[in-house]
């Protein structure tokens, strides 16, 4: 009973005091507000004043802050109508964003582009050579082989940036990868193709007297080579083993010329190349952003036969300066294959992944006239003054004195004797593709294809009996080149990317232009009627 009779009186404390606590915790929630609201009015009547001078005249001290509040919030929104409609610095800050540096959002964008340019080339495979030697056919005959497609991955090394002149230099390192659905034809395709290294000894020694001349023919004898040679598609792509070039290596390392493993269209491009890019980062500059500053150091040639065709301080091909593309002026690319920047005009507006605007760049047709163009009569012969036929652009000073000429497919506008010089050539190739799609604000090219075609040009000398049945000055073309990057290509971040750059920026800046000139009108508004109310009070007061 005692046990029963303490345990209830315990139960009965525990129960007491719980209601107790209860009541103290609603007692506090509820008179809470009513503290609350006495304390800020005991506050706004003990210590604010009821009145306070503004400008000589007495004001409701709840009038004045909000009058104080209104004018802070029309001299901000002022100050931001000012900004956004009269002055450039949101279109600077957005801009000073693409500066090429390692924090800004776009470095790992710049120094490993996602995009995996399409590189398609074409190559002429001659069918006859054996025929026109013998003398039974009296023009070599080509047949178009291809397109064997490859995907272009790069990759920017070596960087290095320097604050005090703003630019960063690197190397590029280049990967291709074959892709055998997108090509028509088996890399295990063989091909009779023009002998290059042979060609090009054949030029160098022209310069030489006659027993130079007669020692590389019977190196040329000693080696069994011949005019033409018969390759794998893949080989004559990627490289393949000759042993003139292994035997000319010594030579050209003594010259200080660069030197590859194996000879190829895209030998010379593969892994991380010698050359160095000095780019303008455009943190001093930002007009100058992705512009060339150097090429190998030198931030010009001396080959040509003026100063603008010697510079190189063009666009990387990637990034065009703004205002430019903006105004839709003429905007130029470097080709270090050339050694020469290559204009592009604007030629009309177009659309991408179905709303995206661009600019829409064409290379002219006659970018490789220099007997009849005016703007490219520097690039002829700087000591003799001999222009190519028209349609070609020598590069043979840029090519280490390889007889190499550049032209549009199939000799397409070039001189009639140069396309009926081989027969089996288009006569209309299709050129009006070649185009290049610019972000009109940001000058960033987002699309484009770009058709080049290689060619050697025979070069006899008496002396030399493997070329005695080709013509002197016969233009050879090896392949073309078409480098292609499609909306398909695009990767989905970069995508993301083009649509924040066209649309949310844009909606951004008109967010905060039309919102500042609003929210200036409301608030000047709105003081004007906190003033007015002031004045009708006062007036009323005094009468």
């Amino acid at each position: 009973m005692l046990e029963s009779a303490f345990g209830t009186s315990h139960d009965a404390r525990r129960h007491s005091n719980l209601s107790n606590l209860e009541k103290n915790c609603n007692q506090i929630f509820f008179k809470a507000p009513a503290i609350t609201r006495e304390f800020f009015e005991k506050i706004n009547n003990d210590v604010v004043p009821q009145k306070t001078v503004f400008f000589g005249y007495q004001m409701n001290t709840r009038r004045f802050i909000v009058l104080t509040g209104l004018i802070l919030l029309f001299t901000i929104s002022t100050m931001g109508t000012i900004t956004m409609w009269f002055t450039d610095a949101f279109r600077k800050r957005i801009e000073s964003m693409f500066v090429i540096n390692e924090d800004s959002f776009g470095y790992q964008m710049w120094r490993v582009p996602p995009v995996k340019p399409q590189v398609k080339i074409h190559i002429f495979n001659y069918t006859n050579v054996e025929e026109f030697e013998l003398g039974t056919a009296k023009k070599l005959h080509v047949q178009q082989t291809g397109p064997y497609v490859y995907h272009e991955d790069l990759e920017r090394v070596n960087v290095r940036f320097s604050k005090v002149d703003g630019t960063v230099s690197y190397q590029e390192k280049r990967n291709y990868r074959f892709s055998p659905e997108l090509s028509t034809g088996s890399p295990e395709d063989s091909v009779i193709i023009p002998n290059v290294p042979l060609l090009a000894g054949a030029a160098m020694v022209k310069r030489y007297n006659f027993l130079v001349r007669v020692g590389y023919q019977g190196l040329l004898n000693a080696l069994s080579e011949r005019a033409f040679t018969t390759q794998k598609a893949l080989n004559f792509v990627t490289g393949y083993d000759d042993h003139l070039y292994d035997l000319s290596k010594s030579y050209l390392k003594y010259e200080d010329k660069p030197v590859f493993d194996n000879f190829g269209l895209l030998v010379w491009k593969q892994g991380t190349q010698p050359d160095v890019y000095t780019v303008n980062t455009g943190a001093h500059d930002i007009t100058k952003l992705g512009q060339i500053e150097k090429f190998n150091g030198a931030s010009h040639y001396d080959l040509w036969g003026s100063d603008s065709c010697n510079s190189i301080q063009t666009s990387d091909g990637i990034l065009y300066p703004f205002n430019r593309v903006k105004s839709k002026k003429e905007v130029s690319f470097f080709i270090p294959q050339l050694c020469r920047k290559v204009p592009a005009y604007f030629v009309g507006e177009n659309r991408m992944l179905d709303k995206v605007p661009v600019y829409r760049y064409k290379i002219p047709t006659d970018v490789f006239d220099c007997a009849e163009n005016e703007d490219n009569k520097c690039y002829c012969d700087k000591t003799t003054k001999a222009c190519p036929p028209r349609g070609l652009f020598n590069a043979t000073s840029c090519s280490f004195g390889t007889p190499l000429f550049y032209s549009l497919p199939h000799f397409f506008g070039a001189d009639r004797a140069v396309f009926e010089g081989i027969t089996g050539l288009n006569e209309r190739p299709t050129i009006d593709d070649t185009f290049m799609d610019l972000h009109p604000k940001f000058g960033l090219m987002l699309r484009g294809k770009l058709k080049l075609q290689l060619n050697i040009r025979v070069e006899k000398s008496y002396g030399l009996s493997e070329l005695t049945k080709y013509p002197d000055g016969l233009v050879l073309p090896l392949a073309w080149v078409e480098y292609n990057i499609e909306d398909r290509d695009l990767p989905e971040d970069l995508v993301q990317l083009i649509y924040h750059l066209s649309f949310t920026l844009w909606n951004l800046e008109l967010g905060l232009k039309y919102g500042c000139l609003l929210a200036t009108m409301v608030t000047f508004t709105c003081v004007l009627l906190v003033l007015k109310k002031h004045r009708r009070e006062r007036c009323r007061g005094d009468c």
